[in-house]
């Protein structure tokens, strides 16, 4: 498989221990996925953490070497 295919095909299907059809099931029978949907779409499509904006940086002077 070609590096580019591997990580389309990673990129599709994440590695990850938990069930995303199970938890879309189970929150479907508890009545729940309404308020957990971002669940199931983290699963499937990774999980959104905000960050705040990086809005300005700052690095040390330049120091000549001698």
């Amino acid at each position: 498989m070609e590096p580019r295919s591997a990580l389309e095909h990673r990129k599709l299907n994440p590695l990850t221990p938990y069930k995303k059809e199970a938890w879309t099931r189970e929150l479907n029978r508890f009545g729940l996925i309404g308020r957990f949907a971002k669940i199931p779409e983290g699963f499937r499509n990774g999980f959104k953490i905000d960050f705040p904006p990086i809005t300005t940086v700052q690095t040390p002077p330049m120091v000549p070497i001698t």
